[in-house]
């Protein structure tokens, strides 16, 4: 690891868990430095929990003031697209009420709540579940009559823009597609089902309990670190879901879920990421650790290279300017990658690329209807 990602992963570890960046090692970085340091937490998404960080050092050990003022502008962007990102959640949530649905946050917004600085917490799409049995097949026409212009994705979602926002539809809360796990998931979804949160604005949603939610996100996280790619962002929103819920859950019902759909060794991959790179105690995981730390380098490695979900790569720069070229890169990756998936996850990634495939070869024919 070199130095700037040294440096980054303990400035980022400052920011996260909200603690005084003490003082930086000598010599102190340059400022080519501080701009390589300040260039990883824009390609991973997380440069809110750096200036959280760096707003704690000592004066003499920040970066120059130029570059100062240049992160400062980055961040009063961050809390401007989260204020955009808060009035376009409020208005698809009423868009969605009117049109008969009960949808419940997903992700984004809801998990940015467990932050010491939520409005500092780079912001995505806006994800909704519109659980069974709601007429989600309605949905394409009934958005359209709204005057918006729904598009299909390859695992069925639909998305769209609203205020200069994307928002994403999903018929599946956690995303395993594994056929023996049906059953399991149902019976958890109904289990625990939902709660209700209020943000500071006094909005009031539906989201996920503490246990689905940490579910649903350790599955989507290892969706993408075994696909596309993932960033440190997505990480870092697992270790705040641990850390804040410590002791509200039931952690080895946790541990058995995360068993019986096939997410146990993955699942211990990651807690190995999370306490040597990000801090987490290990106290605060659902059960013991049980290191993995050939693979958890390997990993980490692989996150800092592509950056969030895999697209500062040389290779996704080229692939990006066509559809055809982006599905290409995205089949490399997954190739790339399969050695480690097929080491923690052989079955579900297995059914997850078929499924891919299988929406890619119908997503043509659901356009035309």
């Amino acid at each position: 690891m070199t130095r700037q990602e040294t440096l980054f992963l303990h400035l980022l570890r400052c920011g996260l868990w909200n603690t005084p960046a003490g003082e930086l090692p000598e010599p102190l970085p340059t400022q080519e430095e501080w701009q390589g340091i300040w260039e990883i937490a824009r390609r991973q998404t997380v440069r809110g929990l750096l200036w959280s960080a760096i707003g704690q050092l000592p004066r003499e050990q920040r970066p120059p003031q130029p570059m100062m003022w240049t992160m400062l502008a980055a961040v009063d962007a961050i809390e401007r697209s989260n204020g955009q990102m808060a009035g376009a959640v409020q208005a698809s949530h009423l868009l969605l009420k009117q049109e008969g649905m009960e949808p419940i946050l997903m992700k984004g917004m809801a998990v940015g709540l467990l932050y010491t600085h939520p409005e500092w917490r780079e912001c995505g799409d806006i994800d909704w579940f519109i659980p069974s049995g709601q007429g989600f097949k309605n949905l394409p026409a009934q958005l359209r009559r709204q005057g918006y212009a729904p598009t299909a994705a390859a695992d069925g979602s639909l998305s769209f823009d609203m205020q200069d926002v994307e928002v994403e539809l999903h018929q599946q809360l956690i995303d395993i597609e594994a056929p023996g796990c049906q059953k399991v998931l149902s019976k958890l979804i109904e289990e625990e089902g939902v709660r209700e949160i209020r943000t500071d604005e006094g909005m009031v949603f539906s989201m996920p309990s503490p246990l689905l939610t940490l579910v649903m996100l350790n599955a989507h996280l290892m969706k993408h670190a075994f696909t596309v790619g993932v960033g440190l962002r997505q990480f870092c929103d697992m270790a705040r879901a641990y850390h804040t819920w410590h002791g509200q859950y039931d952690a080895d019902r946790l541990t058995y879920y995360y068993r019986q759909l096939g997410l146990q060794r993955w699942t211990d991959l990651m807690h190995s990421l999370l306490t040597d790179y990000l801090g987490l105690p290990a106290h605060e995981l659902p059960y013991p650790l049980r290191r993995k730390e050939a693979d958890s380098r390997r990993l980490m490695k692989t996150i800092l290279d592509e950056g969030n979900f895999g697209q500062h790569t040389r290779a996704w720069q080229r692939a990006a300017a066509s559809p055809a070229n982006i599905k290409r890169h995205t089949v490399r990756q997954i190739l790339r990658k399969t050695p480690l998936s097929m080491r923690y996850a052989p079955w579900e990634m297995i059914c997850k690329i078929g499924g891919l495939a299988i929406g890619q070869w119908k997503k043509p024919f659901n356009n035309q209807r």
